[in-house]
Parts: structure tokens; sequence; C-alpha cells
């Protein structure tokens, strides 16, 4: 990579499928800022990155906190004075049948799976204007669209993340930044616990490798989603 070293972030970067996506984009040379809502595990994700020799900082950020997030873009502005990628990877999905789901349940999944991304990518705008442009991947699910049993709302927030895509991308086009969204089954996460499906889930590296993929494409392309599907399933 010539030029000035590359800039990325990693939102949820100390969860699974953002370390994973963290950990691919330094191998490419991009200096890698992730986020996490644990100092512990943000700590850990930059230390590993460290040792692998890829320059790394994270910071602890919660998605429902609208100034944490505009002060993640404030550090990195004043650090780098530039951003080129940012991959929103946060995600929770608490398991709960909508007949039993209340107002608070919904609204915590949207601000942390929506409303978080949403204005991450306002912020990420920015500065990619000013660096002349970039790529904004926006990680879903296949509940997007398929939807999920018991994790309506999940489902409904990773819905309306790949509808914001659509519509940051006709905003954005013009400033040179493309805007994607990756929607995967069953990843295998952590979250799953103890469940027996867990060997036949998406990897977290196939992910990572699905974003390299659309850093990779000529700015004659864009892929507006991109699906990945488990052949089992």
């Amino acid at each position: 990579m010539s030029g000035p070293a590359r800039v990325a972030l990693v939102i949820g970067g100390s969860g699974d499928i953002g370390r994973a996506v963290a950990s691919r984009l330094g191998q490419l040379g991009y200096q890698i800022v992730v986020t996490g809502l644990a100092q512990a595990r943000v700590d850990a994700v930059v230390a590993v990155l460290g040792e692998a020799g890829i320059a790394a900082r994270g910071f602890v950020c919660d998605l429902g906190d609208a100034d944490a997030i505009a002060r993640v873009f404030e550090e990195i502005g004043n650090a780098y004075g530039r951003l080129d990628v940012l991959v929103n990877a946060a995600g929770v999905a608490e398991p709960r049948l909508l007949m039993r789901a209340d107002p608070p349940h919904f609204e915590a999944t949207l601000r942390t799976n929506l409303i978080g991304p949403a204005l991450a990518a306002r912020q990420a705008l920015g500065l990619m204007r000013k660096a002349g442009g970039g790529t904004i991947v926006n990680v879903a699910s296949s509940a997007a669209r398929e939807g999920a049993r018991g994790f309506g709302a999940y489902a409904a927030s990773k819905g309306g993340l790949v509808a914001l895509s659509h519509s940051l991308r006709l905003e954005a086009a013009r400033h040179g930044v493309r805007v994607s969204s990756i929607c995967p089954g069953r990843v295998d996460t952590r979250m799953h616990g103890d469940d027996p499906d867990r060997p036949k889930m998406i990897r977290p590296d196939d992910v990572a490798e699905a974003v390299v993929f659309l850093l990779h494409l000529s700015p004659q392309a864009e892929v507006r989603e991109l699906w990945i599907h488990n052949p089992d399933t």
C-alpha cells in the first residue's frame, strides 16, 4: 500500500467478527482503530494486533451514547487526520419472542444495531470526504430479509441497517464513498454459547474476507448487499 498508511475503524472490534475484520485489515497494512464496551476486551484485541505487528488503538464506546461515538471520531481525526474504512460490526441479539418483547428490549437493540451504526456512519462520512473517499461496510444479517424466530427485534434492526446502507450509499457516492452491507447467516461467535451447530456455522474470518473483497473492487464497481450462506441451511 503506497502513500500514507490508511486507517480503518472497526466498531465492535472487540467482538469475534470485529476482531477478525481488524486483524485482516491490519494484515493489509491499515492502521486499526477498534471499539468495544469493555476496556479489558478492547485492550486484549489491541495487544494481539500489536503482537502481530499491526498498529492499533482502542476505545471504549457505548453505541447508545452519541457523544461517545463523536469522541472516537474526534480522536481519529486528531491522531490520523483521515479515515478510509469504517466497518460497523457491533451487534446484540437477545432472544425474546415478539409476544414477550417490551419497548426497552426494542430500544436497546435498535440503539446498538441501527442507531449507533447510523451515527458512526455520519461521523465517518465527514472524515472520508476530507480524505477524498472511503468505504463503509455495515455488517447486517440474513435475518434482515429472512427473519429469525425469537429474534424479532434483532431482525428488524438488521433490516433497518440494510435499508440505511442503501440510503447512505445514494448520499455518499458523490463524495467517493462506497457503502455496502454484508448479510451473513449464523456466524460462529460467543453469542451462540454451546450451540451444537457451531461447527457448521460461518466463520468470523469468512466475514472478514468479504470485507476485503469489497475493498478490492475497482472504482467502477460496487456491491450493495453481499450475502453469505451456509450451504447446509
